[in-house]
């Protein structure tokens, strides 16, 4: 007999009805009793369960009964309607097949479990609820962005993810080479000739500039693919890596790329309501009460357009204590976002930014101050989308280019796209789990992206003290953890018990393992000391990117291991539903 999905199931019920099937999947619950048990079984094809009832009469029914989660089943039965009852049909089992029996340590039982227990088993969480419904989410979502380019006819471009241009000047990107490090360190020399590219390259900050090369040529393009930002920044935002959206359309100005960004984001959402009805309940019940209130609410909504002055004069006007202070000429921060989009309930356009502080490819206004630049805030996230009008004039692009001390070499090609056709031309950039947070109501970056690598670093005396013990000390004071940087003779513990430890699992631990002296704030011969530094900062240092479960050792007495360890500063429990 032909396996059937549960999610046919699902979709019409009826047309089984008294039916015998054929359905195999994981135990999510089970229940038994003397002559008569029930099984919770789901096959990742529906976000809902269905319910198998067997009987005594089976021939394995006592080895059904002890039944643990997770276990693997194949079952064939006879499908019953229950209008009646909670589930709109359960299937009543003529054979329950086992094919692999859980053992009762499988970590995700039937419980509520806190989002950073559940990173430390990247590898089972897509079989929660929760992460069930964010990773269906992250599928559909990105179905959606192919389908509105492709239905509009955009080409799809697949750039390097090697270059060596980081796009937007900033100098953040993952170095990528096959020289030997330890044979630089002791040389102290650098000879990129030799290297595989025969020059110094990395991995890909933005597709744009080769986006736009195709723009020229297809009149609009988009592009969708990973990017890798070596950011020292910490917060919930934020990854190294992440997935980007960047269309490239010729012929068209700031106006119409706004049109282009405010269509978009209406389809992308309302696409994900339209086809997980089941999910995006799930998520405004239990993750972000609220949720689907907000997302059509963006549906109906005008998207209010302003300058960048006139936000910053209805920041200045506010009676409001800010944490900074609004100031023309310079950008906004997290509360200024979160004020304009309330301030104009829904979202917001702010353009027309200071030149000197957007990227050196984007249109200069006539005033000499400012550039096409367009920012999308949303209520709820911040900004969403960032993009610009580009630079179509050769001379004007140059300009810019040498006004910043920028070198042209490598980027000629750029230029002279400016020669052989210029046009106006626009384009935007989305981070797709800043999205996928939006969509989600989910609060961490680190939940929207289906790996995340958490590292536990062992460091002796010598290393850690050879890694910038000042910047380690200020990173911490900094953060909002329970524990402070290492202390030696010459560093002072001060206890920061009193901050939140809401970060903690976007941090990596630096554990000393050496004798450690003994300290005013520590137990007395306390050996181990533990610290928090951002993940970002430990692959600034040692220029290390772990992409799956591996063990290296970058040097003789410095290793790294995978998966991290427990978190001792685990917050009370997210209720996510059953596991």
């Amino acid at each position: 007999m032909k396996r059937i999905s549960i999610s046919e199931l699902y979709k019409d019920p009826s047309k089984f009805e008294n039916q015998e099937v054929y359905i195999a999947g994981w135990v999510k619950t089970t229940r038994g009793s003397k002559t008569f048990g029930f099984i919770e079984l789901n096959d990742g094809s529906f976000f809902k369960n269905v319910q198998i009832v067997y009987e005594d009469k089976l021939d394995n029914f006592e080895e059904l009964t002890k039944l643990t989660i997770s276990s693997s089943l194949r079952v064939t039965g006879t499908l019953a309607l229950t209008p009646e009852a909670k589930q709109p049909f359960e299937i009543k089992a003529t054979n329950i097949q086992i094919e692999c029996l859980s053992p009762v340590t499988y970590p995700l039982q039937k419980k509520g479990h806190t989002v950073e227990f559940l990173r430390e088993y990247a590898y089972l969480r897509p079989r929660t609820n929760l992460f069930n419904a964010v990773f269906r989410v992250r599928s559909m979502a990105a179905r959606a962005i192919h389908n509105y380019f492709q239905e509009r006819g955009y080409v799809y471009v697949h750039t390097p993810l090697i270059t060596a241009n980081d796009g937007e000047g900033a100098g953040e990107m993952f170095q990528v080479t096959t020289l030997d490090l330890d044979r630089i360190a002791k040389s102290g020399k650098v000879e990129y000739d030799k290297d595989f590219f025969g020059k110094h390259v990395g991995l890909t900050v933005t597709g744009q500039l080769e986006g736009e090369t195709f723009a020229m040529a297809y009149g609009k393009i988009y592009t969708f693919g990973p990017t890798f930002r070596a950011e020292n920044s910490n917060t919930k935002t934020h990854a190294s890596e992440f997935w980007m959206i960047e269309p490239e359309i010729a012929f068209c100005d700031l106006d119409e790329l706004m049109d282009v960004e405010e269509d978009m984001l209406k389809y992308i959402v309302k696409y994900v309501l339209d086809n997980l009805p089941e999910e995006m309940e799930f998520l405004n019940k239990f993750v972000a009460p609220g949720l689907l209130d907000k997302l059509n609410k963006l549906l109906n909504s005008k998207f209010t357009r302003i300058t960048h002055e006139d936000v910053i004069t209805i920041l200045k006007e506010a009676n409001v204590e800010w944490e900074f202070k609004p100031e023309y000429g310079e950008d906004i921060a997290k509360e200024h976002e979160k004020y304009i989009t309330e301030h104009f309930n829904g979202p917001v356009f702010i353009t027309n930014w200071p030149k000197d502080i957007k990227a050196f490819y984007m249109k200069q206004n006539p005033d000499g101050k400012t550039v096409a630049a367009v920012d999308l805030e949303v209520p709820g996230a911040g900004e969403l989308m960032g993009g610009s009008q580009r630079e179509e004039d050769y001379d004007k692009l140059l300009n810019r280019m040498n006004e910043l001390g920028m070198s042209t070499k490598g980027l000629e090609w750029y230029l002279e796209l400016r020669k052989y056709g210029s046009c106006v031309h626009s384009g935007f950039g989305m981070g797709f789990e800043r999205l996928l947070i939006y969509l989600t109501g989910v609060e961490n970056i680190r939940d929207v992206i289906p790996y995340v690598v958490l590292l536990s670093l062992l460091f002796d005396f010598s290393i850690l003290s050879a890694i910038l013990p000042q910047e380690i000390r200020d990173t911490a004071a900094a953060m909002p953890q329970i524990l402070t940087v290492p202390t030696f003779s010459r560093f002072s513990v001060s206890a920061l018990s009193n901050r939140s430890a809401s970060h903690t699992s976007c941090l990596v631990l630096y554990r000393v393992i050496s004798c450690v002296p003994t300290a005013p704030s520590l137990p007395p011969g306390n050996p181990v000391l533990s610290v928090y530094i951002p993940l970002s900062d430990c692959v600034s240092h040692y220029c290390l990117i772990l992409s799956a479960p591996t063990r290296i050792s970058s040097q003789s007495n410095c290793g790294l291991s995978y998966p991290f360890h427990t978190n001792p500063f685990r917050k009370e429990p997210l209720h996510t539903g059953e596991p």
